[in-house]
């Protein structure tokens, strides 16, 4: 898979993954105000703005992303499995993205799973309920350079 081209807006270099963000913006959001009351959002279309905690190291299927403090994390996958982030390198950056809000519960073998996709296997072994996680299926992803 060849590396997303470099682009540059008002706020920095970036890259795009999936579809280019709506010019004409649904409301955006910080990852840990829609964290905060994920039901007042669910299944509805936004855009919302964090940093990269985590991603699949192994396709870049999947990220995990929060607010700048730590909080508000939002597991995030992209439609369709129609494109995917960096493996590696991504943690710290922030990122914009667009997609459909929703609270998602994961068996607890789905749970393992993503633990051990993350590289995370202590973690993995651990897991004996499933979990209900804030979770955005997006379209696309704005990266950003810096972190």
């Amino acid at each position: 898979m060849a590396e997303a081209a470099w682009k540059s807006d008002s706020q920095g270099r970036y890259q795009t993954f999936g579809a280019e963000l709506a010019s004409t913006a649904p409301e955006t959001l910080a990852a840990a105000d829609l964290v905060k009351d994920i039901q007042k959002y669910e299944g509805k279309t936004y855009r919302v703005t964090g940093l990269v905690a985590s991603t699949c190291k192994k396709k870049g299927c999947w990220m995990n992303v929060e607010g700048g403090d730590g909080t508000g994390r939002i597991f995030v996958k992209f439609k369709d499995y129609g494109f995917f982030v960096p493996k590696e390198g991504a943690e710290g950056r922030p990122v914009v993205f667009e997609g459909v809000v929703s609270e998602k519960t994961f068996t607890i073998e789905e749970t393992k799973h993503y633990l051990e996709d993350a590289g995370d296997m202590e973690a993995a072994k651990k897991v004996t309920a499933p979990s209900k996680v804030p979770f955005v299926e997006a379209t696309g992803v704005k990266m950003y350079a810096s972190k």
